[in-house]
């Protein structure tokens, strides 16, 4: 069906992912920085199937919102500026794996400012 979205499987069994959820809340919370955006969306199924802690889901809608309000320094726009094109897409591989949609347009604003200048560092 069109526009329809697919549901999301928790982690299978024996997935490292889903040993996660066996730490304590403020455990689980304080890893979801290194998850990927799918990984959170598996644990937030595998949670809701088990647990269902408030404090986990909680931590996860506030590491999905994080994500989302990423705006970046003036330090770390001069990182972007220093960077290699190789660099940079490196980094926006890892950004659009993880779902970081704010660092992905500072990467293309970056790209955006060395086109306007002839800069291709």
């Amino acid at each position: 069906m069109p526009g329809a979205e697919a549901k999301i499987e928790a982690p299978a069994a024996g997935d490292p992912l889903l040993d996660l959820l066996d730490g304590s809340v403020a455990d689980v919370v304080g890893k979801l920085t290194s998850v990927s955006a799918l990984g959170l969306d598996q644990l937030e199924a595998a949670e809701k199937d088990g647990k269902t802690r408030k404090g986990v889901l909680t931590g996860l809608t506030e590491e999905r919102l994080r994500r989302a309000s990423f705006q970046p320094t003036a330090e770390q726009i001069a990182e972007l500026q220093q960077m290699s094109e190789e660099k940079l897409q490196e980094m926006e591989d890892g950004a659009t794996a993880d779902g970081y949609l704010r660092a992905i347009a500072a990467i293309a604003a970056e790209r955006a400012r060395r086109a306007a200048e002839g800069d291709n560092a």
